[in-house]
């Protein structure tokens, strides 16, 4: 069964794990090396401190999933956009958990006004 819930500080390393397989892998995060846990753990804490969401999907105790968003930019023109953000455990395709995930993404980014 998958739960969506919050991320915690004992999530990271899960996180970092996913990240990195898509640093290592693609191109899609415009990194070249590997973020540390403690540099991924500084991200979710500048996410969190902005009052934006960062969520995980789970399925049987594992992180199988995690979206955050952010503000897209600080000019007073956009103040209700936002930058998303879905990763995903490279074994998990196919599911359709992306869509639940990134619905209770916008949810959560309604709260705070994006």
């Amino acid at each position: 069964m998958l739960t969506i819930r919050p991320s915690r500080e004992v999530d990271i390393a899960a996180v970092t794990a996913i990240y990195s397989y898509y640093v290592l892998n693609s191109t899609c995060t415009f990194e070249i090396t590997s973020p540390t846990i403690d540099h991924m753990a500084s991200r979710c804490e500048d996410v969190l401190k902005n009052n934006m969401p960062y969520l995980l999907a789970e399925e049987a105790d594992s992180i199988i999933r995690y979206a955050y968003c952010t503000w897209y930019k600080p000019r007073a023109a956009y103040r209700f956009s936002m930058e998303s953000m879905i990763f995903f455990d490279k074994d998990m395709c196919g599911k359709h958990y992306g869509r639940l995930l990134l619905n209770a993404l916008l949810s959560e980014a309604e709260l705070v006004g994006v």
